[in-house]
């Protein structure tokens, strides 16, 4: 009897060195991966980052920056484990010596859009000339400021430049925040607004059309690196993958992006 209860004694004392052993070797293999990711993207991780750092034990930093912003930070030094900016110029970056663990690889794509109120008439943006008159006849124009540099609204600067009307529309535009172009509109402080479908998506009042969906310029085109000096590469390139897997493309379609 004695010698069954010792027996048992030491099965309890064995199983809890076991249990304690795995929950250090967890938490050993958990990391925190710091992520450099353009504001476009902020609804898109809101649904997926939870489900990632429960799945993986990780812990996501987020300090989303406009794409500008982001590019400024990898250049100058910052460390970052991930970061997501646009693909061209995060190619320019590698050239630039801003060193990744593998290529740089497309994750999406975003598209810039005009945005009206939902109960309202739909403009005609059909035609470029009828895109002109529609920017001219709006009291009000809301978008992201461009000293800010968003990719929206760097772009549609670009673009009433070459329409010809760009006093006509900043005499009457709305700035907003960076990510926050179209919000103006919900609030009817301006009649329409600009900014990117992954941003005017999360506004269930206002419907939207893409701007001038012919011009290559008018998207931007998202690329995903790891860096190759992140002291957690392992956990950096898990991350990537879960953005890249039919789970993390899916949450991007609801959230107004067009995977690669």
């Amino acid at each position: 009897m004695r010698s069954g209860w010792l027996m048992f004694l030491k099965f309890i004392k064995c199983a809890a060195v076991a249990v304690f052993l795995c929950l250090g070797a967890s938490a050993a293999q958990a990391a925190e991966i710091r992520v450099f990711a353009s504001t476009a993207l902020k609804s898109t991780f809101d649904e997926i980052v939870p489900v990632f750092e429960q799945r993986s034990g990780h812990k996501l930093i987020l300090p989303y920056y406009s794409s500008a912003d982001t590019r400024k930070r990898m250049k100058a030094g910052e460390a970052f484990d991930v970061a997501i900016t646009e693909f061209d110029a995060f190619q320019e970056l590698v050239k630039e010596g801003v060193t990744v663990a593998d290529p740089v690889s497309v994750i999406a794509v975003n598209a810039v859009q005009l945005a009206w109120p939902a109960a309202g008439p739909k403009p005609d943006i059909s035609t470029v000339e009828k895109l002109k008159s529609v920017l001219l006849a709006a009291k009000s124009i809301s978008y992201s400021d461009p000293a800010l540099g968003g990719g929206s609204s760097v772009y549609f600067q670009s673009l009433i430049e070459r329409l010809g009307i760009a006093d006509a529309v900043r005499a009457k535009d709305v700035k907003a925040k960076s990510g926050q172009g179209a919000m103006p509109v919900t609030e009817g402080k301006a009649e329409i607004g600009v900014a990117q479908a992954s941003e005017i998506v999360t506004l269930k009042s206002l419907s939207a059309e893409a701007i001038m969906p012919d011009d290559p310029k008018s998207r931007s085109t998202y690329g995903v690196g790891a860096s190759v000096k992140s002291s957690n590469l392992a956990a950096a390139r898990e991350f990537v993958a879960f953005l890249k897997s039919p789970e993390g493309t899916a949450a991007m379609r609801r959230n107004g992006l067009s995977p690669n």
